[in-house]
């Protein structure tokens, strides 16, 4: 009998199950950390290779393992308190193999939720005379506009819980390259990141935007850009295109969401758009054919835009404003223009009281009155002035002033109009609001008395 219970034991130890002997079953900590310790590592180098994760580093890192696994292999099995020691040194250890792989995704573990700031400065080359600015990245926000900042071509930031951007630039020719690309990926969900870039308003350029930005807000009002490409999966796009280059190309290649683009009065466009839109509407363009349309200012205006698009999108607005007047000349007056603020009539009364007035800069003139009109009837509105509650009935092609005479001996001030057909419908409080931004304006110079012909013009 006992030399049966001994061979059972031997053959135990040899690690041979007979009859289903339980001893044979133990579970090896040792061997189960070392396993694990494998899978995740190579679970590790898998999804680098996938592109899930930027998996690196050094192996030596992780020698003091080989300790542990030590250790765990002596255990007795068989001690409750050993079985103890064991799975909670298990369980530490399979922790720290996970930080060593997923933590340089993000730097330091403690820091890893901090936001960083990172500013961006990429100053103008002696002999820079266009710009070619090229933007390769993953970034949540992205904010594109214009600085006033002397000698520099790009400036802005970058804030960023895991990414930073690397600012390359080289000059070929006359031409100043500049590629921001961004260094860093993450599949942490609490990832946060936004880049805001400030680029040269003397600088001819072409600008080219590949990633997947979340949303963009660009603004290139105020930019010479000849060329503009955007590749992108954004999920809202804002775009403002300006009119200080007499002919630019923008090409738009974007997923799903939703764009608005904004376009300056008195540019001819030349639209064509390839999406999967149900419908597609478009306010003062003509359509060609199915997939192509022109603005009806086209054939006559100096400055044009071929805007290309080719989206999935699910709204598509393409929206007129119109730009201010900028006047460099220092012999020049402050004058305001008076228009109707809607926000401010919460009642809708069309009182003379919410016809309110708006500064601009104009040359010194011997007509300051006709010339402050003149202004008055273009309409041009800026966004934010609009965005304050400010609107008017012009521009109308139609409307214009024709004279205005001054009369000393009874101080009147006599305003004549071409008559419009139709001009004066919809009722007395849009005809009053028109009169009374029109006497305003003129009023401010002085003038005690004014007439405005016809007077059919003026009545409901």
């Amino acid at each position: 009998m006992n030399q049966g219970k001994n061979k059972k034991i031997i053959d135990c130890k040899k690690n041979i199950c007979i009859n289903n002997n339980n001893c044979c079953n133990e579970f090896n900590v040792g061997r189960f950390f070392l396993g694990m310790a494998i899978i995740l590592i190579g679970s590790g180098f898998l999804l680098n290779n996938l592109g899930f994760v930027d998996f690196s580093f050094n192996f030596w890192k992780l020698w003091p393992l080989f300790i542990i696994f030590i250790g765990l292999s002596i255990f007795d099995k068989k001690s409750f308190f050993g079985n103890i020691v064991g799975a909670l040194a298990l369980l530490i250890s399979i922790f720290f193999v996970l930080v060593a792989i997923f933590v340089p995704i993000s730097g330091n573990l403690r820091n890893q939720n901090i936001d960083k700031i990172i500013p961006i400065a990429v100053p103008i080359m002696e002999e820079t005379k266009s710009a070619k600015i090229d933007i390769v990245s993953g970034v949540g926000q992205l904010n594109l506009s214009d600085t006033s900042e002397s000698g520099m071509l790009v400036s802005g930031i970058l804030s960023s819980n895991f990414m930073q951007i690397n600012p390359v630039t080289s000059l070929g020719g006359s031409v100043q390259k500049v590629s921001l690309e961004e260094v860093g990926k993450t599949v942490n969900s609490s990832m946060s990141n936004e880049l805001t870039l400030n680029l040269n308003q003397e600088v001819p350029m072409d600008i080219i935007l590949h990633g997947s930005f979340f949303n963009m807000n660009i603004d290139l009002s105020n930019i010479l850009a000849n060329n503009v490409d955007i590749s992108s999966g954004a999920s809202s796009l804002s775009l403002k295109l300006g009119s200080r280059v007499d002919s630019s190309t923008v090409n738009i290649n974007a997923g799903t969401g939703s764009a608005d683009i904004f376009i300056p009065n008195g540019v001819g466009v030349f639209l064509k758009i390839n999406s999967g839109l149900s419908t597609t509407t478009f306010t003062d363009f003509k359509k060609i054919n199915d997939n192509t349309y022109e603005s009806n200012n086209y054939a006559n205006s100096n400055k044009k835009i071929n805007l290309n698009i080719n989206i999935g999108l699910s709204s598509l607005n393409i929206n007129w404003y119109s730009e201010p007047i900028i006047i460099s000349d220092e012999n020049t007056e402050k004058i305001e223009l008076f228009y109707y603020n809607k926000l401010e009539d919460k009642e809708n009364s069309c009182g003379s009281e919410y016809v309110l007035p708006i500064s601009r800069q104009i040359p010194a003139t011997k007509t300051p009155i006709k010339d402050a009109i003149n202004l008055l009837l273009s309409g041009q509105l800026t966004q934010s002035e609009r965005n304050q509650g400010f609107v008017t009935e012009f521009p109308n092609d139609n409307f214009k002033l024709l004279d205005a005479n001054y009369n000393y001996d009874n101080e009147t001030l006599t305003l004549s109009f071409t008559e419009v057909p139709g001009f004066s419908n919809g009722g007395s409080c849009r005809v009053g609001i028109i009169e009374n931004e029109i006497i305003k304006t003129a009023k401010q110079f002085g003038v005690k008395n004014i007439v405005l012909e016809p007077e059919s013009i003026f009545q409901p």
